[in-house]
């Protein structure tokens, strides 16, 4: 298990996207807090869904109001 922030999972995973070979779970939290860096994450994270079926992944965020 790998805690690290939205800027660093990206960076790793532009750097090298076969890193989510050995990665079977990504939980994103505080989705409802946008900003270009996240929404690029996420973009990538959907597009390698297809790629990596074993990869699953959860979205959380703790807020009410959206």
């Amino acid at each position: 298990m790998t805690f690290c922030t939205n800027g660093v999972l990206l960076r790793t995973l532009l750097g090298n996207l076969e890193a989510l070979e050995n990665i079977t779970h990504i939980i994103v939290d505080e989705v409802h807090e946008r900003d270009k860096m996240s929404d690029f994450l996420l973009t990538v994270l959907r597009e390698s869904l297809s790629k990596f079926p074993r990869l699953k992944l959860i979205l959380m965020s703790a807020t009410m109001e959206t």
